[in-house]
């Protein structure tokens, strides 16, 4: 799996990677170069660079997005998070071999961390489902409290270098 997963990424290194904003790929031609760190000759990818006002685009859409998202019954975000675990899960050697081109990450860390990102994902999907039935709050007489939780709004997450996925995954 290990040596195979390497040999496939291997031949996909070294492409240009667009923006993708509201469901457009955006190719650039300023970029930002990944290089492997173990092997500073090899261009893991030319990931396109954003400006000021793809960003401000991307942050619109993503509002505009929410507004469907929110609707969305906690049952329904869940069972779609479930559904990215899964594929996550299916090509989890793939993204470990891109983790240790990119991040330098030794196998079983790269592969540890597709596999606990895939864990968040499960952990707060059920969790989600769970919450969605609102919690007791102590009542007062006469009164029959809950809480509930609910989404509130976009946000932007830089994951740093040492946990690329897995901290990128928890803040879904």
């Amino acid at each position: 799996m290990f040596k195979k997963a390497l040999k496939d990424v291997k031949k996909e290194l070294g492409q240009d990677i667009p923006l993708v904003i509201n469901g457009e790929k955006i190719f650039k031609d300023d970029k930002i170069k990944s290089i492997n760190p173990a092997d500073t000759s090899q261009v893991i990818a030319n990931a396109s660079k954003a400006t000021k006002q793809d960003v401000e685009d991307a942050f619109k859409a993503a509002n505009e997005a929410y507004k469907s998202w929110k609707t969305w019954s906690a049952n329904d975000r869940a069972e779609l998070m479930l559904r990215v675990s899964a594929i996550i899960r299916r090509r989890k050697a793939e993204i470990a071999a891109i983790m240790v081109y990119e991040a330098g990450k030794p196998w079983d860390e790269a592969v540890g961390d597709a596999a606990e990102g895939i864990d968040f994902i499960e952990y707060y999907a059920r969790s989600m489902m769970d919450l969605a039935q609102g919690k007791p709050v102590l009542d007062r007489e006469g009164e029959h409290n809950k809480y509930f939780y609910k989404s509130i709004g976009t946000g932007v997450t830089i994951p740093p270098w040492n946990f690329p996925l897995r901290l990128w995954l928890v803040r879904l």
